[in-house]
């Protein structure tokens, strides 16, 4: 592990994916995280775990970041403790605005509450989601045809309270405190890379991840192909029964 991020989503958290990911890194975002570490991850949140597990879970990973990785970022740099910390941050009030338009899009997306409800992966990834997200921040999502509850007073308090405990525990040569709009200079020099041609990524812009991501994330793909699978079988069944009476 060379880079953890420790900032909250919504943050700039996917552009900095794309960052790393063209600088060279291997990185683990949240839908890695739980693609290849769901299972890791859910003891950790509900039994608990320790720098073994960690050295287990991302020993070959070059960076990682977003939900749950915010939350244990601090027992990630004990294990791993040559990683350079990176703390994304942004205003406060422009940051919940975000944060709720991101709660917003994902209520709003149905597709995706169909996937959560009807295929395994989903419902799985709900599950998952539910459980990092009352860990996280103490309020439930419940079910896919839910609401996200959205708690502001203890939102803000939680996120002004780890950036503050980010920046007095780290190195001060251990820690990038960024934001996004600064592009590629901070965050080359602090990761001592050359300064890429190309344009800095802005990736999630409104949150519109998982609509730019349907056709393309492998979870997303599985939980596609799983509905597919399963209306057909439904489709299937249907015309066995009208066949039959």
């Amino acid at each position: 592990m060379k880079v953890i991020i420790a900032g909250y989503p919504k943050t700039g958290t996917k552009s900095l994916t794309s960052a790393l990911r063209t600088l060279g890194y291997t990185v683990y975002d949240y839908l890695e995280n739980f693609q290849f570490l769901c299972n890791d991850w859910e003891t950790v949140l509900t039994e608990g775990g320790n720098s073994e597990d960690f050295y287990r879970m991302y020993n070959g990973v070059d960076a990682t970041l977003d939900s749950p990785v915010f939350v244990f970022w601090e027992e990630l740099h004990r294990t791993f403790p040559d990683a350079k910390v990176i703390l994304p941050i942004r205003d406060e009030d422009k940051w919940i605005v975000s944060f709720k338009k991101q709660c917003r899009q994902i209520d709003d997306h149905m597709l995706m509450k169909f996937y959560k409800f009807f295929t395994p992966t989903g419902r799985r990834y709900q599950a998952y989601t539910n459980t990092w997200v009352t860990a996280a921040l103490g309020t439930p999502l419940k079910t896919a045809f839910h609401k996200t509850p959205v708690n502001e007073l203890l939102y803000r308090t939680r996120y002004r309270q780890h950036n503050k405990y980010v920046t007095e525990v780290v190195d001060a040569d251990k820690l990038l405190v960024y934001q996004v709009k600064d592009g590629w200079e901070p965050l080359c020099q602090f990761l001592e890379k050359d300064v890429p041609e190309t344009a800095f990524p802005h990736a999630n812009v409104g949150g519109t991840f998982f609509r730019d991501n349907m056709e393309t994330h492998p979870v997303l793909l599985r939980m596609k192909n799983e509905m597919i699978t399963m209306l057909s079988l439904i489709a299937v069944i249907i015309s066995f029964v009208i066949f039959l009476f």
